[in-house]
């Protein structure tokens, strides 16, 4: 009995995590290649590049890049506070 509670508990515990990974990514704003570049003013290749490099965050949709805006900001943010120490 202790075993089907314990498994219980673990599956609602899964889902419950689950649930707010969806709602947290559910809530942020996912920018192109295309818009970031834009937001950024800087070209797409060098958007690309930064991806490639590990400089900017960023989620694979296939052959595309997907880059949570809120994110890229805070790297950008901590890079620039690196270099400038």
């Amino acid at each position: 009995m202790n075993f089907l509670l314990d498994f219980c508990f673990y599956v609602v515990l899964y889902y419950h995590t689950e649930l707010k990974n969806y709602k947290y990514y559910m809530n942020l704003e996912f920018l192109t290649t295309e818009e970031l570049a834009t937001l950024l003013k800087i070209q797409e290749q060098t958007i690309r590049r930064w991806a490639r490099e590990g400089r900017i965050p960023f989620v694979k949709v296939g052959s595309d890049y997907r880059f949570i805006k809120e994110e890229v900001v805070n790297a950008l943010r901590d890079k620039q506070r690196e270099e400038s120490n």
